[in-house]
C-alpha cells in the first residue's frame, strides 16, 4: 500500500487509513513516506496493523512521528508483533535519542531484519544485520 504524495492528515483521515489497513491482513509493504500522520496517527495505524504478521517493509519517513512518547511506543509495539519485518525507514522525523534506541531495541524481535534508516540531529543512523 503506497501513500507517497506529501499530505497533512486530520485524525479522521488517519482513522480512515487505519481501517483500510486493518482490512488488508496480508499486507507486506506499507509506504506512508511524506504523509503527516503524526504520533496520534501512528497509534491508530499501529493498532490496525498489530495482527498483520506478514509486513516486510515499513516506510514512515517524514511522517512527523516521534515527538511524543505515545507515537514511539505505538511504533515499538508494532515492530514487536511483526517478526518478518525486513526494512524500516523513519528518516526525517522528530525522534530524540531515546526514541531511536527504543525503536532499535524493538527491532530485535524481527528475525529477518536487514535495514533500519533513521536520522537524528546531524547525520543518519543506518543499521543492517
Amino acid at each position: 500500500m503506497d501513500y507517497t504524495r506529501p499530505m497533512s492528515l486530520t485524525l479522521l483521515d488517519a482513522e480512515t487509513i487505519a481501517i483500510e489497513l486493518k482490512n488488508k491482513p496480508k499486507l507486506i509493504c506499507i509506504n506512508l513516506a511524506g504523509v503527516s500522520i503524526k504520533d496520534e496517527g501512528m497509534v491508530l495505524i499501529s493498532k490496525a496493523l498489530i495482527d498483520n504478521h506478514d509486513l516486510e517493509t515499513i516506510d514512515l519517513s517524514a511522517t512527523e512521528i516521534g515527538a511524543h512518547q505515545n507515537g514511539v511506543d505505538a511504533l515499538c509495539e508494532l515492530l514487536r508483533h511483526n517478526p518478518k519485518l525486513k526494512s524500516l525507514y523513519i528518516k526525517f522525523n522528530l525522534f530524540e535519542n531515546d526514541g531511536i534506541i527504543a525503536v532499535h531495541k524493538a527491532l530485535e524481535n524481527c528475525t529477518m531484519f536487514e535495514n533500519f534508516r533513521a536520522d537524528r540531529y546531524v547525520g543518519e543512523v543506518v543499521f543492517s544485520k
